[in-house]
């Protein structure tokens, strides 16, 4: 019975090849919340998806400096993105891709917003601060302060030594406050304890050394540990692990992404105040490495872009980034079915000589299932894709692709399972499902993919590009930055219409 079960699968496979082979076109896209692009360009990147998913099925408001619960990164941003790095969601739109080979489509230098000329003055530096948290909630941390460090309550009234020497202590809650245990004995602070370091020196979590101030805030009978530093201290640790620590050549692709960053940055900083921090240090909104992720090119990409943000209408954008577009983005409507965004509308990313992000290792991959891995994926994966209907099927039977959107994407994908049950999977959701069957947390790395037999065994997938697409194309500003490409050009490139300006204080 399994024989002329698998017989079946591979036939309308078969079927399904023959209709998607002659539309597809391989091509590359990253998160923010996502891995960083230096990881993706060895080839090692993994995408961790967050645990609240749910946040990535839309687009989020635009209020500047707050949003719903609503992607990336990336992921991203993405952002993370993708990344930064952001995450995603379900598309809707026409079943036929859109020509991404080498010099379809020409490349898209500029945005229709006037360039700002060379010689526009430097930015100003800017004591703006935000609140990251460090890590989720818990039961004790193991922090290190520097000799001199002070203490205060929330109020930041009536510093006090927390010790005349450098100490290594957990901290845990003990009913109202906070207990530091070190070999000093124990020391208790008030709650949320504010922990400053003395000389310009650095505060210390799990040995990773960051720059600012500590704050221990309850969190149920956990101790959450959030940082606050400026914006730009800020940037400094995250640059480098977002689009990766680069040489002179990659200069403006790292300015343009601390300008994305810092974008995100502004938008977001706010949306998680009622637990007392504005982003975590994750691919949930940025990675953040703090003082030993911070690289001396970076830290000058973020210093000579001080306090510039991409703008549309006067406001901070949705500033997501992903790895690898593989020579055409995608627009964030299709991706995660919400109203259409125009500085997030599909683009062109190609030179004459073919896509800009050409060096990445994700212009074109496979991967392989068998059938019994994906009935092991019925049950690990197919509920994070979200199907509609949404059942659980048990015994895998076939799979196909339904249609596509304008730029290659996945659109709708068909499951069979259990004899005659049917379910839809939507846009990027296809790559939750079709994830490692060993770690579901690794997801298919785009959602540009054809779907062909393999051999008698399952099924193979044949994709290009890294991250849901959106946005600004990481290894793309790389291979731009190469060209001679500034930074204004690079980011007015991917977000079409906005413009280059000071954020607001």
């Amino acid at each position: 019975m399994r024989l002329l079960h698998a017989a079946s699968r591979i036939s309308v496979l078969t079927a399904a090849a023959m209709v998607l082979a002659g539309c597809f076109a391989f091509a590359p896209e990253k998160v923010s919340r996502y891995p960083s692009a230096d990881d993706e360009a060895k080839g090692t990147a993994v995408y961790q998806p967050r645990g609240d998913v749910d946040e990535e099925l839309g687009l989020r408001k635009s209020e500047p400096a707050a949003r719903d619960e609503g992607e990336a990164a990336g992921a991203a941003a993405a952002p993370a993105a993708d990344s930064a790095a952001a995450p995603e969601a379900a598309p809707e739109k026409r079943t036929e891709p859109a020509a991404e080979t080498a010099g379809a489509d020409a490349p898209v230098e500029a945005a229709s917003a006037p360039e700002e000329p060379a010689d526009a003055p430097a930015p100003a530096a800017v004591d703006a601060k935000i609140r990251i948290s460090l890590c989720d909630p818990r039961a004790s941390l193991k922090l290190s302060f520097p000799a001199g460090s002070t203490s205060s309550d929330s109020a930041g009234a009536d510093w006090k030594i927390v010790s005349s020497k450098k100490i290594d202590a957990t901290a845990s809650l003990c009913g109202n406050e906070v207990c530091l245990k070190s070999e000093l004995g124990t020391k208790k602070l008030p709650l949320p304890a504010r922990i400053r370091p003395a000389g310009g020196e650095f505060l210390a979590l799990d040995g990773k050394p960051h720059r600012g101030e500590l704050w221990l805030r309850a969190d149920g009978k956990s101790l959450r540990p959030v940082l606050e530093l400026q914006v730009e201290e800020y940037l400094r640790g995250v640059v480098p692990l977002e689009i990766g620590k680069l040489d002179a050549s990659g200069l403006e692709a790292m300015k343009a992404q601390a300008v994305a960053a810092r974008t995100y940055t502004v938008r977001h900083a706010g949306q998680n105040a009622a637990s007392g921090f504005d982003l975590h240090s994750d691919t949930r909104d940025q990675v953040y490495g703090g003082v030993r992720a911070e690289d001396s090119l970076s830290s000058r990409a973020v210093s000579e872009t001080a306090g510039l943000i991409v703008a549309w209408k006067g406001e901070p954008i949705e500033a997501y980034y992903h790895s690898t577009c593989a020579g055409r983005t995608a627009d964030a409507s299709q991706v995660w079915n919400a109203a259409p965004v125009p500085y997030l509308a599909s683009v062109p990313d190609a030179s004459p000589e073919g896509p800009w992000c050409a060096a990445s290792s994700y212009m074109r991959w496979e991967r392989t299932w068998t059938w019994d891995e994906l009935d092991q994926l019925l049950a690990k994966a197919l509920p994070a894709a979200k199907p509609d209907p949404a059942v659980r099927l048990s015994r895998f039977e076939r799979i196909q692709i339904l249609d596509t959107l304008d730029d290659g994407r996945v659109k709708r994908m068909e499951i069979v399972g259990d004899g005659s049950k049917r379910v839809i999977v939507k846009g990027d959701r296809v790559r939750w499902f079709l994830a490692n069957p060993k770690q579901p947390s690794s997801i298919l790395p785009s959602a540009r993919f054809r779907l062909e037999p393999w051999e008698d065994k399952g099924i193979k997938a044949i994709g290009s590009g890294f991250g849901h697409g959106i946005g600004l194309c990481q290894m793309g500003a790389r291979g731009r930055s190469k060209a001679g490409q500034s930074f204004r050009e690079i980011l007015q490139a991917y977000y079409l219409g906005t413009k280059i300006e000071q954020m607001k204080r």
